[in-house]
This record gives structure tokens, sequence and C-alpha cells, in this order.
């Protein structure tokens, strides 16, 4: 289930390929993503698990170039223990293919996996990691990718659904499984999350929908995505200091 769409040409897919290309990496690059993340599996955790189960590890898709650079951003979003579950073996990989034999499994496979990975192209990196995992053992393997990249020039439909998606303001609330059903409504634990998702909401929407070349998203966008990570990790923060106190009793 993919965070977000995005397309070429614009603020989003020049943030993922500076955080992909940047030698050395960046933090600047690496942070807004991180709370993207972050901001995403807070809210939509409930979601995959109820589909799927609670997932018994946290895993990435590794490149092969840069093998440990996704585990860096998986680690600064904190959405949970992080176990290096595959690495590369050297198999090619082309598109719209499923190669599990691209993966060596490094540990004990669980039987619910989340997969997170950065970019989903043609699907065949992440198809192929679940694959993996599931000839180790997994039952079930969620994915997660940052992005979705949509190629408008692909035809007709894809044109008119990426123009109708592009138009409306990302929304953190909304998941392709709940699609904003309004559960949050009243819940203590939503109203925390909720300048998370507002800083987030703004931030995505330029970042996605903005035309590479102009200002939306590279300035008080990516400056509200570090402000969201940021104010994540003080409510996990603080509700870990709440159940320590708790246990002390």
């Amino acid at each position: 289930m993919p965070v977000t769409l995005y397309a070429k040409r614009t603020p989003l897919a020049a943030l993922l390929w500076r955080y992909k290309n940047a030698d050395p990496p960046r933090a600047v690059d690496r942070r807004p993503l991180a709370a993207l993340l972050a901001a995403f599996v807070g809210h939509h955790g409930a979601c995959l698990e109820a589909v799927a189960g609670q997932w018994d590890a946290l895993t990435t898709v590794p490149s092969r170039r840069r093998p440990s650079l996704l585990d860096a951003l998986v680690r600064e979003a904190a959405v949970g223990p992080l176990v290096e579950l595959l690495v590369p073996s050297g198999g090619a990989i082309t598109r719209r293919g499923v190669f599990p034999s691209a993966f060596r499994v490094a540990a004990a496979v669980p039987p619910t996996v989340l997969l997170v990975d950065d970019t989903c192209t043609s699907g065949a990196h992440v198809h192929s990691a679940a694959a993996a995992l599931k000839q180790a053992g997994a039952r079930t393997v969620v994915a997660v990718p940052l992005g979705r990249i949509i190629d408008p020039s692909f035809g007709a439909t894809t044109a008119l659904r990426w123009a109708a998606q592009r138009s409306l303001p990302y929304d953190i609330g909304r998941c392709p499984l709940c699609a904003g059903s309004g559960d949050d409504d009243g819940d203590a634990e939503a109203q925390q999350r909720e300048p998370v998702a507002g800083g987030v909401r703004g931030a995505v929407h330029g970042l996605v929908c903005a035309e590479d070349g102009g200002a939306r998203g590279r300035g008080p966008e990516a400056e509200d995505l570090r402000a969201a990570h940021d104010h994540a990790r003080r409510v996990r923060q603080g509700a870990e200091d709440a159940g320590g106190r708790d246990g002390d009793r």
C-alpha cells in the first residue's frame, strides 16, 4: 500500500532522487521522508493490521547500490524495531517480473512482515523481495512503498486519473483501506496526531503536486515535514515515558 502517488518533475520526485543519489547521503533529504513514513504508519498501522494481522517484523527492500540507505530512514522514522531480513544477492531484476533469487534471506523470517520500500515504479523490486520472504516462510508480507510513481503519458486514462488526484490536497488521514472513514473522531490518540497530520497534509501536497522548479514543496513545506517529524517523536517519547511511570507504580 503506497504512502503517496507522485509523478516526474514534481518536488517529491526531486527529493526522492536526492535522497537516493546524494553522495554522501544527506540528513536534510532523509528527514522529510522519515516524517512522512512515521505519520503514515501512526495513522494507518491499524488499517494494515485489520487486513493482515499484527506484523511480527519490520524490514526493508535493500538497494543493491546502497543496501543500508533505507534502513537509516526507517530507523529515523521510529515506527518499530528494524530487522535485516534481506540482502541483495546480485541477481538481476527486470521490469514487471518477480525474481526472489535477487535477494538472500539473512535471518529467520516470521509469519507476518511489514516491508518498507522507498519508491515503486513497476513493482518488480518490492514483489521480488516479498516473494523471497514468502519462500523463506512468511505467510503474509505487507508492502509499504513511500512513493508510487505515476506516468501520465502512459495513456489517456492514467492522465485523467492523475489530473484528478493531483488536484486534491494530500490527507494523511486517508489510505486505500480506510478511505478517511472518520473512525478517529473523539479519539485522544488521534487528537495527539493531528498536529502531525496538519503539517504533513500541506507539505506532501506541495511536494507531490507542484511542478518541479516551482516554489511549492521546497521551502515551508519541507520545514513543515521536519516539524511534523519532531512533533511525532515528542509524542512517542511522551507515551513511552508515561508507560514507564505506570510500570513503576
